[in-house]
C-alpha cells in the first residue's frame, strides 16, 4: 500500500510543481499590486502623468480529452510618455519610451492553435519595446518615428481591445506586422481629411528591428458612417516572408474593420482579411464580436466574440470567446473569460480545447 501511495505521489509530482510555481507568482505580483494600490490610497499621491506602467496578469486552466494544465505568466510594460508643448515654435513633440517583460509559459503552445487565446502568449523576454517620436508637419499630417508596435495604428478594431485573443488585436492573415511581441524600427503618418482618415507606415520587416533590407509597408483608409460607425480598408506587403516550404518572398493582401456602436451599452466589431496560404497556411480569416456595458454596474463591461480561420487544404479553426470585466479600484481590474478553441490549427484529429483564464490588470 506505501508503495502505490509513493507511486501516485510520483504520478501528479509535475502537476503539483506547476501549481506551487503558479501560487507563489500570484502571491509575489499579488502582493505589489495590493501594496502600490495601499500605497497610493494613503499618501494621496497620484502616478505622473509623464510615467506609466502597466502589468497583465494571466492564469489559465486549459483543458482538452487528452491533457489539461494549469498555467500562469505575465507582462510587465513600464516607460516615459510625454508632450512638449510648443517644441518647434507652435508644434509640439511627443516622446514615448517603455521596456517590457514577458514571463511565463504560453497556452496557445500547449494548445497548437494558430489564433492565439491570449494576448500576451509567447516566448519569455525582456527588452526595450518602444521608443519613437511624434510631431505635426506643416500642419498637414501626424508624424512618429522610431521603433513602434504597428497594431497600435493598423488593422486593430477598437471595440475589441478588451478580449484578450490573438485576432482582436489584428487579423492573423496580416503576416509579418511588427506587432507583439517584436514591435520594429518605422515611420507612421496620419492625416485627416473631412470625411476620410488616412494612415501609412513603413517598418523594418520583422528579421531584423532595425534594418530596412526586409520592410513591412501598410496603408489603411478610414470612412466613418454618420456618427456611430468606422469603416476602415487596409492594404499591406512584406518584402520577405518566410513561406512553409522554407523558402522567402514578397507577400501582400488586404483586410476591413468595421467598428459599430449599436446604442450607448451596446458597440461591436466585425474584421475580415486573406492571405496567400503558402505562406503561413491561412487563407482567410474573420472575426465578430459584441461589448455589453451593464446598466447600473459600474464600469463592469462583457463581451463574446467568434473568430473563424479558414486554411489551405480545405481545413479551419475557430475560437469562441467570452469575458466579464470587472473594476476592483481605480487602476485595479479582474477580467474572467472562457475560451473554446476547436479543430487547433485546422487538425481535424487534434482535440479542441476549453480554456478558463483570470487576467488581474493594474495600470498606474
Amino acid at each position: 500500500m506505501q508503495k502505490i501511495n509513493n507511486r501516485r505521489r510520483g504520478l501528479f509530482a509535475p502537476e503539483r510543481k506547476l501549481y506551487n510555481r503558479a501560487k507563489k507568482i500570484w502571491k509575489f505580483l499579488l502582493f505589489i499590486l495590493l501594496s502600490s494600490s495601499s500605497v497610493q490610497a494613503a499618501s494621496g499621491l497620484e502616478p505622473r502623468d509623464s510615467l506609466f506602467a502597466v502589468l497583465d496578469l494571466d492564469t489559465s486552466i486549459v483543458a482538452t480529452e487528452e491533457k489539461n494544465k494549469i498555467m500562469t505568466r505575465f507582462r510587465l510594460d513600464f516607460g516615459y510618455d510625454q508632450t512638449f508643448s510648443k517644441f518647434f515654435g507652435d508644434k509640439d513633440l511627443h516622446l514615448h519610451a517603455s521596456y517590457s517583460f514577458r514571463y511565463g509559459p504560453s497556452a496557445s503552445d500547449f494548445i497548437g492553435d494558430i489564433q492565439g487565446v491570449s494576448n500576451i502568449d509567447d516566448d519569455e523576454y525582456n527588452k526595450l519595446y518602444e521608443i519613437f517620436l511624434g510631431t505635426n508637419l506643416f500642419s498637414w499630417f501626424d508624424i512618429k518615428i522610431g521603433t513602434m508596435d504597428a497594431a497600435n495604428y493598423f488593422a486593430a478594431p477598437e471595440n475589441g481591445s478588451e478580449f484578450i485573443n490573438g485576432p482582436a488585436g489584428s487579423s492573423p492573415t496580416i503576416l509579418g506586422i511588427p506587432t507583439f511581441p517584436n514591435p520594429t524600427l518605422g515611420v507612421l503618418i496620419h492625416t485627416k481629411f473631412d470625411n476620410l482618415d488616412l494612415k501609412i507606415g513603413r517598418y523594418s520587416g520583422e528579421t531584423n528591428r532595425v534594418s530596412f533590407g526586409d520592410t513591412f509597408s501598410i496603408a489603411e483608409l478610414g470612412l466613418p458612417i454618420k456618427e456611430n460607425a468606422v469603416l476602415r480598408f487596409g492594404f499591406w506587403r512584406h518584402v520577405e516572408q518566410r513561406k512553409i516550404d522554407g523558402a522567402s518572398g514578397a507577400v501582400r493582401d488586404f483586410y476591413g474593420v468595421l467598428d459599430y456602436d449599436f446604442s450607448e451599452n451596446i458597440s461591436g466589431f466585425f474584421q475580415y482579411g486573406t492571405a496567400d496560404p503558402s505562406f503561413s497556411g491561412i487563407e482567410r480569416h474573420w472575426a465578430l464580436g459584441f461589448i455589453f456595458s451593464f446598466v447600473n454596474s459600474g464600469e463592469t463591461v462583457g463581451g463574446i466574440m467568434t473568430s473563424h480561420t479558414k486554411l489551405r487544404g480545405e481545413t479551419e479553426e475557430l475560437l469562441y470567446e467570452l469575458f466579464v470585466l470587472f473594476p476592483l479600484k481605480e487602476r485595479l481590474s479582474i477580467k474572467p473569460s472562457l475560451t473554446l478553441t476547436r479543430r487547433p490549427f485546422g487538425d481535424t484529429e487534434s482535440p479542441d480545447a476549453i480554456t478558463f483564464n483570470v487576467r488581474l490588470n493594474l495600470s498606474l
